[in-house]
């Protein structure tokens, strides 16, 4: 019997591992592309990122990208904020 609770506790394991590190590699990715597009793109109301937030991040990528990004960047916050959740 206890041999089966160590084979559930390490593929539970590798499970939930598994599951961080693919979403911390999705919001990385996610933050770099913003960042480099808020650092080298236009500036649609925005000085070289200044005032750029959560708040705001939304309206900046409509801008820059039409009405398709602003729905990923809330899909994407609304995953994150279920990843932290979960984990």
């Amino acid at each position: 019997r206890q041999s089966k609770v160590r084979e559930a506790i390490k593929y539970l394991t590798i499970d939930s591992s598994v599951a961080i590190l693919m979403s911390f590699v999705i919001n990385m990715f996610v933050v770099g592309v913003f960042a480099a597009s808020a650092r080298w793109g236009p500036d649609c109301g925005f000085a070289d990122g200044e005032g750029l937030g959560l708040s705001t991040a939304g309206g900046y990528l409509e801008c820059k990208y039409g009405s398709f990004a602003l729905w990923i960047w809330a899909l994407g916050l609304l995953a994150a904020g279920q990843a932290s959740t979960c984990t």
